[in-house]
């Protein structure tokens, strides 16, 4: 949704404030007790990748060295697998092969909605 959550750790209590690359705020949270934090922006961001950077300020003031980081924002739903073999699965296992988005996660389903497979798309898209 390009908002986050973006998690992490600090000191437990301290403010985080998270800066987009022109060092505006675009989020801020509270670390817990154990120091996780986990922040969603204000405002989403675009899709493609964004640097953003993060600091911590204390009930005293002392703010910690910066913590950048690069996010990959991409909200566009990937096009439909293509199955393409076999076109029938003679032994009832497979495999069954095709092409998506590279990276992506392709989940088989039988025709209940029931999840009865899944793998990583490679590079290539294979």
């Amino acid at each position: 949704n390009g908002k986050g959550p973006t998690s992490g750790t600090a000191e437990p209590g301290s403010i985080v404030i998270i800066r987009d690359e022109n060092a505006n705020e675009i989020g801020r949270g509270e670390a817990n007790d154990d120091g996780d934090f986990s922040i969603e922006l204000d405002e989403p961001l675009d899709d493609g990748d964004h640097k953003l950077e993060l600091v911590a300020q204390d009930d005293a003031g002392n703010t910690s060295e910066e913590t950048k980081t690069t996010v990959d924002i991409d909200t566009e739903a990937p096009t439909a697998p293509v199955v393409t073999s076999p076109s029938d699965l003679d032994n009832g296992k497979g495999p069954i092969s095709g092409t998506a988005e590279p990276g992506s996660i392709v989940i088989i389903r039988d025709e209940d909605g029931n999840e009865i497979g899944r793998g990583e798309a490679n590079d290539d898209g294979d």
